[in-house]
């Protein structure tokens, strides 16, 4: 993994990353820079665009070359959120280095809040979001993850009041990238560090355009590779179910002995359809739960960079 070189250090740096965000960019870099400057005039912003089909680089671009203090970031091609903030802090020369969306949700205006906080001494200033600025449909998917990720997970709890928007110290930042678990949710590795941690309340605002890149199979997909990238719990589970299933099975299979001694046998197609198909979608299930364990394995063993860079301006 890439360490920041301890030249060129600055105080603070913002990193954010870019996915669908070309309407808002001006807006907020603008607002980034009005609650940073009061603070120290050596930071910087890097905008991590993650291979974005829209005119993000572009923007960025138009960005950079008015305002040097921002540092455009290509990736090569969409790696992910989690993937981007990793890319973003290995660049990030910021002895506080601020973690926050691209969409104006997380509100640059709590930055010098998490900053006091992190200069009090704490590694970890998570934003404490009491209302998360969703709608009802997404706000309910988010409580309904946050609950199965904290009974699936080893974690001792997912907290939903707590996203992507923080303050980590340069000893949380060089710690997350010598864990280097791109897979894991941002907030899970960070967590697992177990540093000094502290929350700051902020307000998390609705969205200011368009809409989230999230959708209901793409936050399906990051649950599941979440899980299985920070537990185990997932092949405990599914060997707990074909256990239970089996048990059935065999008290199933006695009772049938047993009515067939008392009452000879009966037609029973209709159960036995339900219950092949039962066991064969727990098998099923199973095997995609090994599945996706045995491709992290695959990663691992690979051994390839979790991103690569095509472009960095600034």
């Amino acid at each position: 993994m890439i360490h920041t070189h301890e030249v060129d250090k600055l105080e603070i740096s913002i990193v954010s990353p870019v996915y669908g965000a070309a309407e808002v960019l001006h807006v907020l870099v603008d607002r980034i820079n009005e609650e940073v400057a009061p603070l120290t005039s050596s930071y910087e912003i890097l905008l991590v665009e993650d291979g974005s089909p829209g005119a993000d680089w572009q923007v960025i671009r138009e960005i950079c070359a008015r305002q040097p203090k921002v540092r455009g970031v290509k990736l090569t091609r969409n790696f992910g959120q989690q993937v981007a903030i990793c890319a973003g802090l290995s660049l990030a020369r910021g002895t506080y280095v601020v973690v926050m969306d691209c969409d104006l949700q997380d509100n640059p205006k709590f930055i010098p809040d998490l900053i006091a906080k992190a200069r009090d001494g704490f590694d970890v200033v998570w934003a404490e979001r009491g209302r998360r600025g969703h709608g009802l449909a997404k706000n309910l998917q988010a409580t309904v993850f946050h609950f199965l990720f904290s009974v699936l997970s080893s974690i001792d709890r997912s907290d939903p009041a707590i996203g992507s928007f923080s303050v980590l110290s340069r000893l949380a930042v060089d710690s997350y990238l010598d864990v280097a678990e791109t897979n894991t949710p941002y907030n899970v590795v960070v967590g697992w560090l177990n540093l000094k941690t502290s929350r700051v309340p902020v307000k998390h605002e609705s969205r200011a355009t368009g809409r989230s890149s999230y959708t209901f199979a793409k936050l399906v997909r990051h649950a599941l590779v979440g899980l299985a990238a920070s537990s185990d719990r997932l092949l405990l589970a599914s060997v707990s179910v074909g256990l239970a299933f089996v048990v059935a099975s065999m008290v199933g299979a006695l009772a049938a002995v047993v009515r067939y001694a008392l009452h000879g046998a009966r037609p029973g197609w209709t159960s036995l359809t339900v219950l092949i198909s039962l066991s064969t979608g727990l098998i099923l299930l199973s095997t995609g739960v090994l599945g996706i364990y045995l491709g992290k394995v695959i990663e691992l063993v690979r051994d390839r960079p979790a991103f690569r860079f095509e472009e960095i301006l600034n």
